[in-house]
């Protein structure tokens, strides 16, 4: 997960539907799906934060509009953020790159999630977490792809890192690797962790 800032809400009446209002939103995410981070524009969906079937004064709320792919929605639970008791961290208000930290692991390719901290809260994304990039509680075998795509992604970036001492080109490969860093890039939160434990000195380009 990573920290979203909303924009400014559009002036006038509005509907979640509208197209105007789906492409804000989708700007504001940076077209990447709240929960597994995936950049896939053609497959986002605008979505709510909390559930219009049970806070139906939401449904054209600014405030309540997400992104999330077509996958992630229909893996996550049906029932989520009705109450304290399913509640899960909100982006856009909660630091979540701060409290829950993601890791992938090379050896069985799974995605080690967690925090320092036990609240009820952060207990349900973390398993809401796992159940998009491990399968847990869930009948869906999508994370076999998203851990694929996650670890080209590492891949990717370890070869820029390698190609910046190798060939010295700092101001070529420092770019290239500060843009793969950025919020806006796929897969952020999993990259800063791999980032913070592998190659330390390249916190300083993390935005």
């Amino acid at each position: 997960m990573f920290n979203v800032t909303k924009s400014e809400m559009p002036a006038g009446d509005f509907k979640y539907t509208d197209e105007a209002i789906k492409a804000l939103v989708k700007e504001d995410f940076f077209y990447k799906c709240y929960l597994c981070e995936e950049k896939t524009p053609r497959h986002l969906e605008v979505e709510h934060f909390y559930p219009q079937r049970y806070f139906p004064k939401k449904k054209h709320d600014w405030n309540n509009l997400i992104c999330i792919c077509e996958k992630c929605n229909k893996i996550r639970p049906k029932k989520i953020n009705t109450g304290e008791e399913d509640a899960v961290l909100n982006p856009c208000k909660d630091n979540v790159e701060s409290l829950i930290q993601l890791q992938y692991n090379v050896v069985d390719y799974s995605i080690s999630v967690r925090s320092g901290n036990a609240t009820t809260i952060i207990n349900n994304t973390i398993g809401l977490l796992n159940r998009i990039h491990n399968g847990t509680d869930s009948l869906s075998y999508s994370f076999t792809d998203l851990r694929k795509l996650i670890a080209a992604e590492l891949t990717e970036l370890e070869e820029e890192i390698d190609n910046l001492s190798k060939y010295n080109l700092e101001n070529v490969f420092a770019k290239r690797i500060k843009k793969r860093l950025s919020r806006q890039s796929a897969f952020t939160a999993i990259k800063k962790t791999f980032i913070s434990e592998n190659y330390p000195a390249f916190k300083k380009l993390f935005d």
